[in-house]
């Protein structure tokens, strides 16, 4: 990768710059609209202490969670996501892939749904 300082007209103040395969450019401008992946990682984080993200879920999915993780021989993916929300001392980022793909992995366990994956990251 390289970088290359080029001079901006004083009424410019470029919030993105994004490079082409083929050597152009793109300029995104205050106003413009970009596309979802590059707003997505302009968002700012969205981070709630651990408690506060322990809170957003019911008794009976935290229950169900915790059945997950520790009955039988115990589902290791569970145990690593409840393990992690237990020792957080910074924070839960609600827009990280780690706590995206936590709720998906729950999702596909049958332990959370859809739309309250959207309820708890909102």
């Amino acid at each position: 990768m390289r970088t290359v300082t080029l001079p901006l007209a004083a009424d410019i103040a470029a919030i993105a710059v994004v490079a082409h395969a083929d050597g152009t450019a793109t300029l995104y401008e205050p106003g413009d609209t970009l596309p979802a992946d590059l707003a997505a990682s302009q968002a700012p984080p969205r981070i709630i202490s651990a408690a506060e993200f322990r809170d957003r879920f019911s008794a009976a999915e935290l229950a169900g969670i915790s059945a997950l993780a520790y009955s039988g021989t115990g589902d290791v993916p569970a145990q690593l996501l409840l393990l992690k929300v237990a020792t957080n001392r910074d924070g839960i980022d609600l827009s990280s892939d780690d706590v995206v793909g936590g709720l998906d992995y729950l999702i596909s366990r049958g332990k959370l749904t859809a739309p309250r994956k959207a309820e708890i990251l909102a």
